[in-house]
Formats: C-alpha cells, structure tokens, sequence
C-alpha cells in the first residue's frame, strides 16, 4: 500500500506496469483508486498507470479541519494531485478523471497544460458545475434542485445527518443503491463490489459536504477556448447523473474536444467495460501527439494573425 508525502497531504496510491507511457486516473464521489482496479490490471506492456486516492477517500486522509471544507474544492484537490505529480516526479502523462475527478482533472490540466500529453474526462460535471448537473428530469438532477449548498444550516444538517448515517453503518443501505445506478451493466467480481461500496460508505462527513459544495462554486466555461490539450469527453447513455447536453457544450469549447458515447453504458464505462476502456486510453495516448501540435499551430497562427493587425 503504497502513500506519497506531499507538502500538502499524504497521499495513498496504486500502480501497475512500467514504461515511458504514464497514466494517471483520478477517481469521483464516493469511490477510492479502486473504480480503477481493472484498468490497472487491463493496462498494456510498455505503460505505467497510477490511480490515486482523493483527499477524504480511500486511504488519503482529509488534511486539518476545515470548517467551510475548502480544502475539498476543485482547485484545492487539483494543487493536490500537482504536488502528488511532481512528488513522483512525472514530467508529462496522460490524465484521466471520472466523474468528480473528471472536474479535477479538468481544472489541472487548465493550471498546468504543459505537463499534460492528453486528457480523458469520463462522465465529468459540464464545465458549469452543479448548475448544468440540475438540469433534466432525471432523479439526481430533482435531488440537485432540492439542495442549497451555500445554506449553511441545511449543510450543518446534512453533515451531521450523514455522519450518523455512517456511524451506524445504515448508509450503506442508500450507496448500495446508488452504486447499482451508476454502473447498470457491470459484471463485477462479488469482493470487488463490496470493496467499492466499503470504499463508498467511510468517505468522510467532511468531504461529502466539500464536494458537493466544490461543484457548486466550480465553472470554468469561459477558460475551456484557451486549453490546448487534446481532450475524450466520454459518456455512457444511461447515465443517470450527468447530462449530455452539458457535455457536448463542453466539447464545443475545447478546441481538442471530442464527445465519445457508449450507448450500452452508464456512468461508469471504465467498470462496465474495462476492456474497451483501457483500448481507448491507449488510442487517445497514441494519437496525442499529432493533434497537440495540431493546436499550437492553431494557435500559433492566431496569435501571427493578431499580431499582423495595425
């Protein structure tokens, strides 16, 4: 069980293979580095993949208290996944993120563009937060609506409502659940499932009311134009949390980006379908290189164009 001490946190981790290709997987809510476990096993010989626990999950602990769990925005968890890079001493990689990681892994790559090769974002929050999240009639998005993250009775509550919950064991009842919603056509080994959901159930009080606040205060639509990395935005059709609208608006600002869908997946395509996950990040990885020097000559010549002008 390997952990990286950072100045900022320590940081729990697994890896797998080796090689001058380097992966790095950034998990969402509720999860830990698991939801990576079999794309760490599926990656192929000449690669190096290092999935990452979060502040607040998995084996990485939350930091020093925090009362308005600032520590858990979006730009804070990515200064932690910068100070775990260069703690390992990556000097490019390819990033991927799921779900809330997808916002952090977002949010790094527009903080350090330099460092990353390409960007896989896998059913990430629209780059307007939990704003584009409330949107649609799904049930997740009718729950969104019902919360006021910036109602700091209504998170006290839901904070101390949650650690009971979790204190007594009985939230496990409700992620069981949830879990089955977010990955509808996985076939997962019994002890994997009950791993994630182990996982899941301790993330702490603290960083469940951070994260949904993080999300709340997170939009970085007007950065997305200026960000030159070649970017998957992939989604699975039956996902019940995240709305596609949100994503191909995404897709449209990025100059690299592209929308994939699954139509046989849900919110979860690495679990439901490792396999072919794992083909894609290679896929994306390979074809990287051209498409980078693709937008800096765009770039390039924008900026020659404008610097014509009278």
């Amino acid at each position: 069980m390997p952990f990286l001490d950072t100045p900022r946190l320590r940081i729990h981790y697994e890896e797998s293979g080796s090689g001058p290709e380097v992966f790095v997987l950034v998990h969402g809510n509720f999860a830990s580095w698991r939801w990576w476990k079999l794309v760490l096993e599926g990656i192929p010989r000449g690669s190096r993949a290092v999935a990452v626990d979060l502040r607040g999950c998995g084996d990485t602990a939350g930091g020093a208290p925090d009362v308005d769990q600032a520590s858990y925005g979006i730009p804070s968890l990515a200064e932690d996944l910068a100070g775990f890079v260069d703690g390992l001493g990556l000097e490019g990689f390819h990033l991927a993120g799921h779900s809330l990681g997808g916002a952090v892994a977002l949010q790094y790559a527009l903080d350090h563009e330099s460092l990353v090769h390409s960007l896989i974002l896998v059913a990430p929050p629209p780059p307007a937060g939990l704003a584009a999240m409330r949107e649609g009639t799904s049930s997740s998005a009718r729950l969104l609506r019902a919360v006021d993250p910036e109602h700091s009775a209504s998170m006290t509550a839901l904070r101390s409502s949650y650690g009971l919950h979790r204190s007594l064991g009985t939230n496990r009842f409700m992620l069981r659940r949830a879990l089955r919603e977010m990955m509808p056509s996985a076939s997962l080994d019994p002890a994997l499932a009950e791993s994630l959901l182990a996982d899941a159930a301790r993330m702490s009080p603290d960083a469940m009311v951070g994260f949904l606040k993080a999300l709340h205060r997170w939009n970085v639509e007007a950065e997305l134009p200026g960000l030159r990395v070649p970017t998957v935005i992939l989604w699975g059709a039956h996902d019940v949390l995240v709305p596609r609208a949100g994503l191909e608006k995404m897709a449209r600002l990025l100059p690299g980006g592209e929308l994939v869908v699954w139509n046989d997946t849900g919110h979860s395509p690495q679990l439901e379908r490792p396999a072919r996950f794992a083909a894609l990040l290679i896929r994306s990885a390979r074809g990287s290189l051209g498409k980078r020097l693709r937008l800096l000559l765009r770039r390039a010549m924008r900026w020659c164009g404008a610097a014509s002008l009278p």
